[in-house]
Parts: structure tokens; C-alpha cells; sequence
């Protein structure tokens, strides 16, 4: 064993759980073979080698095991009986037809590996240890049709096993995946659900976020307000509604006797449950329960994530009496060998301002509330050990002064933060926000957070958590493992969407975890997720996301792309949504209105892909700013087969590459000879300010005629600046248009004009929360016939800051006004059919978000 191998087994005993080493490690200085071509598996095992023989398992079929693997061999006897019907027998007396399993320490193989081998005569599965025989088991599931997944018998399936070598361990010892229970709750069948599916991928954490702002989710009995009080959230709750829990009492906790049964299910999965309550930050739902655990402070300041008052008082003695009887608590009904105190994004001005906390510093010598998060980390670190458990937290648990270097630290914030505590001797687990984080949008467009930006399946596959050359090999050895995590803010709708936002990226997450780095090709994992395993999702009924299909139009044809071999694309182009009986894309095809078209993916009649509204159109012409120079210049570009119909039509700056920028000054439509259309403004394309946009409004459009785009267009820096020019036709109404409100408006940061511009990109956000009565008025330049009107509130993605109560009114003379909607997740829509003055957003009532957010009007 060479001296990595060495520390990561020391670092496994301390973590508490059965790991394996660095696979990569292990094929240098093993002599395993380089896997060969392999079939669908997920993860992908480190040896495999196939072949033409096969067997069959039926009701005949026995599996053959020693007392010591007994357990095991039920749980594989469980696996296999629900689809195939069968009832298989445990016997100690092989006699053929049958699968063997054993256990042996011997093996030559990490803890977790094991060895499978089937041929004609039957299979054997050899564990290092029984959860490695537990992962063969999971393994041979695989190699059988996809329909073993199913939860009831199925008719004529013949449940053969091809011919298979495998040798096979993990390269992390700690695969994890955290769900966040507390924004939204779910039920205890629901986890139960959720830990199975993650075993059935080797993920062997279960990283359980019980408490935050939004609710406390674990029963502690010697304080039972947690429960009563802050387990719930609505009118007449001492939590407000958040994250779309409406007005109605929302919430839920799980009892003692609930957790005990979830920790039994899970270590039956071979899955440890490390249990998170979220101190001295995200604690509303503590602090709300029993305010005296809170700072002595008038601060009203809110914390990153917009709570007030969500502090523990580190200077109030009691609350440390408080948190040993929690943790007691929690000790007891969790086995795992750590307890995770969160510790992340603490509003410390509170102990800035707190008596009690200023007082603490004097008597400490402390100088900066950066020390009392070290103290308040330390005094929980202390008791945590004294309940013989090891403690956990995001990586500000490092702030303010060190910690016991058997604490670990979860790196959340970036890799960085992972090297900084490997550096300081700490255990680590990446689970850098921008690989990682669940929470985050799939694709453009789709709802989750953002500010890691798009975390898309490819993404999660590309991390490598030991991809630095920053760190000694003793200190990368203390990269102890990959998780990641699923935050819940906006897992509410549309329905069973924490699944659409776990799968398949946690298939990507367990294979970073368990696969060596040298055998992953997101090309090879991307064939055997959608050729293979999205048939297992569908079998285990996880709402897996479906991958959306591009669509590109040019020259009046829309050619479709396939998100996948074999992918069923099917469309309509009237606007109207694509069922699992619409057009089935075959061939690029003619289509007059390619800003009407939907596309939606079916991978089965009821299991598709978000609907991607439209068709990108192909740039027309680029931009060499060489070419323009540096001097004001008058450029022209044809439009031919660009232009295809009346409307409103945007143009888009793109830039390509370069570091400066090009203005442009105005842009105009020109038809033969004459201007039809113009849009006068100074924009910048390039640089930092990104994309620029021009608005055309279109009358009289003849084919016959000729039509070319004139800018006025100078390099403003250099000439390094390059990009492609889009025109697209909005399927929206899109006339003159201003905005009054008597909201305060904050014109630096998000000024009204963003609501006029008709650039979807942008939004207006107040700069406090409205109350009853206050309003957003759009005024047309000129009335117009409007069929049907849309206005939606709140963040696009998120609905973050959306109007929960109000009223959408619209005014044929721009004095008098009808409502004609109220608003529901934010939005107020109607079919109108008439003419329309000034249409207006009304707030009723109290406004449950401290913002409030509003996009461009839809109009049709």
C-alpha cells in the first residue's frame, strides 16, 4: 500500500464509514487492466469484460449463501422477487442453477469493491466487505433487463444475465447527496423512496438538512416549541410563508420514531444518514419558537438570503445549555459517525450590535465578531464530541480562528475553500456550488437558482474533485470525497420536481464518486444515461429531467437536433403545446411563423421534456470591428431570407470573442430605399457590458421588396472586438410603452425602463416591499387591440418576489379602470379583446416577499 492509499485509510477510520481508495492510485500500482468496452452500467465499474454466453435466472433459481452474507442475500432475494415474481431460495447447498454470494476479506480489493462473474452456468458475487457485496448486487441488477426496476411481476421477460467479468471499488469513500427538508417538506415515505433510489447508485450518504429558516423538521422532546411552533409556517404562525407555501399553514416534522426507522432503512441500503441542524445562522424557525435564544439587539439587517432576527446569541450561556440538549438528542437517534452544525452565511451584525455578544468580546479579548463565530463553532465543536461524535460544516466554520483538525468541512463556496482546509488538515467534501448544487437551472430558462450559474448534466460530470495542483499528496488525500446537494426553495412546483432536479445529475455525481477519473468520457456516460439507464429512471417511477431539443431556423426551414440517439421529438407550430400525438419531427420542414413553434421530447406517452418555445435563428451577418475602425461609421447588411413577416422583430449584438467593444448608436430597417423602422439609442456590444438589443416594429412587409439593416457603429476601444448579428420576430405585441408606479424605485440598479425596453432579460425590482394599494401602470403610446394579456411577477426561474395578492386592471382611456385577473405563482392573465389604453398592477394586502419583481408585459 503505497503512502496516499495509506492516508486515505486512516482518514476512512476516523470519517467512521467503509470506503474505498484512489482508484487511480490503485490501477497505477495494481495491475488491473484497463476497463473494456462496457455495458450500460451507472457507475461505471473499473474492470468489466464480456461475453457470448448468458444466464438465465428463474423460478427455479437459488441463491446460495453462508450465514455470514445471509442479510445480504435477502435483500438481493427482495430486489429481484416484486418484478420477476419469483421467490427465490436461500439455500447453503449449491447446486447449480443458482447466485452465489460470499464474503471475502481477502480479495485483494478496497473496502465497498467486489467481484461479479456470470457465465451459462450461473453467477457469483464476491464482496471485500458487505456493503461491496451489496454494490455487486446492485450491479447485477443492471446487467438485467430495465424492467427489473418495476414494483409489480412482468409478463414475458426473459431475465438473463449476459457473460460478465467485473472487478470493481469505489474511488471516493464519501458519495453523498443532501436534500433540504426544511423549505419543503417531505414526507418520511418520500425519503425513504429517495435513499433507495440513491443506493440503487452506490451513493452511500444521505446528508439530511433537518433545520432552517423555514422550518424546523426533527422532534426534540425536551423542547417542543420546535415542533409545535416551528415546524409550520402561514397565517398565524410564527413563520411567514415562504417558497410557495401560500397562505395556507404549510409544514411538517419528523418524529423520533419516524428518524428511527429511516436510519434502520437506510444502513439496510448500506447508506449513512448524517443528520444537519443549521446553527448559529439560518435559525429563524429556532428563534422564532423561542425568542429568548436570540441576541439582545435592535438590528433589523437582513441575512443574505433575506431573514431577519435568524441569530443565536453567543454571548447568552443558556443557548449553549440548549444546544447540548439538542445535539444529545440527535446523537442518539443517529448512528453516523458526524453531526453537520451548517455554519454557513451568519449575519454577525447582530453580535455587533448585542450587549451580551460585546460583552463576551471584552471578556474574551476577541476584536472582530469574526472570533465570536470561532468561539460559537468551537463551543459546538466541544459539545459534539462529548456526545462521541465528530463534527461537520460549510466552510465557514473556518472563520475566525482554527478548529479541531478532526473537523470536516464541506467545500461549498468554491474548490478553493476545499484546498484552503486540506491545507489546514482538515478532512474534505467538495461539493463546489457551480458542479454540485442541484438547486441550480438545468438549461436557460428552466426554473432554480442561478448564481452558480446553469449547472447542467455535462457540468456535474466534468468536476474532478482532485483536479488541482495546489496540494502535497498527504493534503489531497484529505479530499475525502464528492457530494451533492439539493436545496428546495423552488421545489414546490410543478409537482414531484425534486426528482426532476436530482435525476440524472445524481447519476453523474455517483460516477465522479465512484469511477477512476482516467476511465470517465462524458460522451460514453451521456450514451449509457439516455440509451440505457433512462429506462431503469423510468422503471423506478423517478421524474427524471428529460433532455429539450434545439431548434434552429434559417432561410424560412427549421431543422430540429436530437438531444440523444433516438430521441422522439415531436412539435406544433400554432403556439399550442405539443402532446405525445403532435407532429413527429422526421426532417428539416418549411415553417412561416418559427416564433410559434414548440418542441417537446416524449420519451415515453407520459414522461417528457420541458416545452422550448421557438426556433433560434441563425445569425444573418458578424461584426469585425477591424473592419469598422475607429471613427463613426455607417454600415449596411442585407436581409434577405431574414425578415419574413409584419411584427415586432429584436435585434441582438452577440458578441463572439475580443476583450473591447464596438457602439452602436442607432440601428434602423430600411425597405429599398426608405427607413421603415428605427430604434436611436447608444449601446455597447462586447466588453463587459454583454449583448446589446434594437426593437423594430414591421408594417406592409412585401417579399418583392428589398430590405437591408443600417447601423451607425464605431470601435470604441480597439479594434479586438467580433460578433455575430440575430434577428428574431417576437410572437409578442410589442408597441411603445411607459411606466409610473409610486413604488421607491432604486433607477442606478433596477430602473423603470427595464419594463419598456422589451428585453425579457431584464426586470424591475422595488426597492422594499410594496403595501396595499401600491400600483405599476403601463400607458401604450397609442391604444391598441390586445387579445389576450399576460403579466408576470417575481424573478424569472425562481418567482422569487412575486405578487401573492393582487389585482390586474386594464383602462380602454387611460383614467378608468376594470380588473380583469387576479394573481396566481405571480402571474395575472386574461383575454381581453379590445383596445387598451393602460393596463395596471394593483397590490391587495399584505405582500409576503420583502421585494417585488416585474417582467415585460405579454401582449397579444
Amino acid at each position: 500500500m503505497n503512502k496516499i492509499e495509506r492516508n486515505h485509510s486512516s482518514f476512512l477510520k476516523r470519517w467512521g464509514i467503509t470506503a474505498g481508495a484512489c482508484a487511480i492510485m490503485l490501477l497505477a500500482g495494481g495491475g488491473i487492466v484497463k476497463a473494456q468496452p462496457q455495458k450500460a452500467l451507472i457507475p461505471l465499474p473499473v474492470s468489466a469484460a464480456y461475453g457470448t454466453e448468458s444466464f438465465t435466472i428463474n423460478e427455479k433459481t437459488t441463491i446460495f449463501c453462508t450465514k455470514e452474507v445471509k442479510e445480504e442475500a435477502k435483500k438481493l432475494q427482495k430486489m429481484l422477487k416484486p418484478a420477476t415474481g419469483y421467490s427465490l431460495k436461500l439455500t447453503s447447498k449449491d447446486k447449480g442453477n443458482s447466485i452465489r454470494l460470499s464474503i471475502n476479506k481477502g480479495i485483494g480489493l478496497p473496502a465497498e469493491g467486489y467481484q461479479l462473474h456470470a457465465d451459462s452456468k450461473g453467477i457469483s458475487i464476491t464482496g471485500a466487505d458487505a456493503a461491496g457485496l451489496y454494490w455487486g448486487c446492485q450491479t447485477l441488477r443492471q446487467l438485467l433487463p430495465a424492467q427489473i426496476y418495476q414494483n409489480s411481476k412482468q409478463n414475458n421477460i426473459v431475465w438473463s444475465v449476459d457473460q460478465a467479468d467485473i472487478k470493481d471499488y469505489p474511488r471516493f469513500g464519501w458519495r453523498g447527496m443532501m436534500l433540504d427538508c426544511s423549505r419543503q417538506f417531505f414526507s418520511a415515505d418520500f425519503v425513504k423512496q429517495y435513499i433507495d433510489w440513491l443506493s440503487a447508485h452506490k451513493i452511500n450518504i444521505f446528508h439530511w438538512h433537518l433545520t432552517d429558516d423555514q422550518g424546523w423538521r426533527i422532534e426534540i422532546k425536551k423542547y417542543p416549541l420546535l415542533t409545535q411552533k416551528g415546524a409550520w409556517r402561514g397565517p398565524n404562525e410564527v413563520l411567514q410563508p415562504s417558497f410557495g407555501s401560500g397562505d395556507n399553514r404549510y409544514g411538517g416534522y419528523y418524529t423520533q420514531k419516524e428518524i428511527k426507522e429511516i436510519v434502520r432503512y437506510a444502513a439496510e441500503r448500506h447508506v449513512n444518514i448524517l443528520p444537519e441542524v443549521d446553527i448559529p445562522g439560518h435559525s429563524r424557525a429556532v428563534t422564532a419558537s423561542y425568542p429568548e435564544t436570540l441576541c439582545q439587539s435592535g438590528d433589523t439587517s437582513r441575512s443574505v438570503q433575506g431573514e431577519k432576527q435568524n441569530v443565536w446569541c453567543a454571548g447568552r450561556e443558556e443557548n449553549f445549555k440548549m444546544l447540548d440538549d439538542i445535539f444529545g438528542e440527535v446523537a442518539k437517534l443517529f448512528p453516523f459517525a458526524y453531526i453537520h452544525i451548517g455554519g454557513d452565511e451568519v449575519n454577525k451584525n447582530y453580535w455587533s450590535s448585542c450587549q451580551r455578544d460585546q460583552q463576551l468580546m471584552k471578556e474574551m479579548g476577541m476584536t472582530s465578531v469574526d472570533q465570536i463565530q470561532n468561539y460559537f463553532i468551537k463551543r459546538v465543536q466541544t459539545i459534539i464530541t462529548q456526545k462521541g461524535k465528530k463534527m461537520l460544516g460549510w466552510n465557514e466554520i473556518l472563520e475566525g480562528g482554527k478548529l479541531d483538525s478532526e473537523t470536516g468541512v464541506m467545500a461549498w463556496t468554491g474548490v478553493d475553500a476545499g484546498i484552503e482546509a486540506a491545507q489546514k488538515g482538515h478532512p474534505v467534501i467538495m461539493l463546489p456550488g457551480s458542479y454540485c448544487y442541484f438547486d441550480m437551472s438545468q438549461a436557460r430558462g428552466e426554473r432554480g437558482h442561478w448564481w452558480a450559474g446553469i449547472v447542467s448534466l455535462e457540468r456535474v460530470y466534468s468536476f474532478d474533485p482532485l483536479n488541482n495542483q495546489q496540494l502535497s499528496a498527504e493534503e489531497n488525500s484529505r479530499i475525502f470525497g464528492v457530494q451533492a446537494a439539493l436545496w428546495s426553495e423552488y421545489l414546490d412546483r410543478p409537482a414531484r420536481y425534486v426528482e426532476y432536479q436530482s435525476y440524472p445529475r445524481i447519476c453523474a455525481i455517483a460516477e465522479v464518486g465512484w469511477t477512476p477519473q482516467a476511465q470517465r468520457q462524458w460522451a460514453d456516460f451521456n450514451q449509457r444515461v439516455t440509451s440505457n439507464h433512462f429506462h431503469r429512471l423510468a422503471n423506478m417511477d423517478i421524474k427524471f429531467r428529460v433532455p429539450t431539443a434545439t431548434a434552429t431556423f434559417s432561410k424560412g426551414e427549421v431543422t430540429i437536433a436530437e438531444p440523444y440517439t433516438g430521441a422522439t421529438i415531436r412539435y406544433t407550430t400554432d403556439a399550442s403545446e405539443p402532446t405525445s400525438t403532435s407532429t413527429l419531427y422526421a426532417q428539416p420542414f418549411k415553417c412561416p411563423s418559427p416564433e410559434l413553434l414548440r418542441t417537446k421530447v416524449y420519451f415515453n406517452d407520459t414522461l417528457s421534456s420541458n416545452t422550448v418555445a421557438g426556433a433560434e435563428p441563425q445569425p444573418f451577418a458578424s461584426w469585425d470591428a477591424s473592419t469598422i475602425g475607429t471613427e463613426w461609421k455607417t454600415v449596411e447588411y442585407p436581409l434577405t431570407d431574414v425578415l419574413y413577416s409584419n411584427g415586432y422583430w429584436q435585434l441582438e449584438l452577440r458578441p463572439t470573442k475580443g476583450t473591447k467593444a464596438v457602439e452602436v448608436r442607432n440601428a434602423a430597417i430600411v425597405r429599398n430605399s426608405e427607413i421603415v423602422a428605427i430604434d436611436e439609442h447608444l449601446a455597447t456590444a462586447g466588453g463587459k457590458n454583454g449583448r446589446p438589443y434594437y426593437h423594430f416594429a414591421i408594417d406592409n412587409f412585401s417579399s418583392q421588396d428589398t430590405y437591408k439593416l443600417r447601423m451607425e457603429v464605431h470601435a470604441k476601444d480597439s479594434i479586438d472586438s467580433y460578433g455575430s448579428l440575430i434577428l428574431r420576430k417576437s410572437e409578442y405585441t410589442e408597441p411603445k410603452v411607459s411606466v409610473t408606479t409610486n413604488l421607491k424605485v432604486n433607477e442606478s440598479k433596477s430602473p423603470l425602463t427595464n419594463l419598456t425596453d422589451w428585453n425579457r432579460s431584464t426586470t424591475f425590482t422595488s426597492v422594499e416591499a410594496p403595501k396595499d394599494g401600491d400600483y405599476i401602470t403601463f400607458e401604450l403610446k397609442e391604444p391598441i387591440f390586445i387579445s389576450r394579456l399576460e403579466v408576470r411577477t417575481g424573478i424569472p426561474q425562481t418567482s422569487r418576489y412575486s405578487l401573492n395578492n393582487g389585482a390586474l386592471e386594464i383602462s380602454e382611456n387611460g383614467t378608468d379602470f376594470t380588473n380583469v385577473s387576479g394573481f396566481t405563482y405571480g402571474t395575472g392573465s386574461a383575454t381581453i379583446g379590445k383596445k387598451v389604453k393602460s393596463i395596471r398592477i394593483r397590490v391587495i394586502g399584505k405582500h409576503l416577499d420583502s421585494f417585488l419583481t416585474v417582467q415585460d408585459l405579454m401582449l397579444w
